[in-house]
């Protein structure tokens, strides 16, 4: 799945196929969001991932990742903790759930 804030500060989420995993990411990457890949094992995550709308990548690289729902946002953001930071030189500096828990807060200068 692909998570972020906008930067209004609304709540995306959206799942995508793990086919479609490389271009998920430099998606992902281009908009400042995180990717989280799923495992089966983790009951809570794989049933919220799977409630989520499907997302789309375009040509241009950038992806379509709906706006979600506070609280479904609100829970996916800790869960989140294992996830991919793409953009690693500000997620080292942030950490994931660091910005994510700020849903008001302005995430990426970059993002669509």
């Amino acid at each position: 799945m692909v998570l972020g804030t906008d930067v209004e500060g609304k709540w995306h989420a959206s799942r995508f196929d793990d086919s479609e995993l490389a271009l998920v990411r430099r998606a992902a990457d281009l908009m400042g969001y995180y990717v989280v890949r799923v495992q089966t094992d983790n009951a809570e995550l794989h049933a919220l991932a799977e409630a989520l709308p499907v997302g789309k990548i375009f040509a241009s690289g950038k992806a379509f990742v709906p706006f979600v729902a506070g609280p479904v946002f609100q829970k996916l953001a800790p869960l989140s903790e294992g996830g991919e930071p793409i953009n690693t030189e500000r997620a080292a500096a942030e950490g994931p759930s660091a910005k994510m828990n700020q849903p008001d807060a302005t995430t990426t200068a970059d993002a669509l």
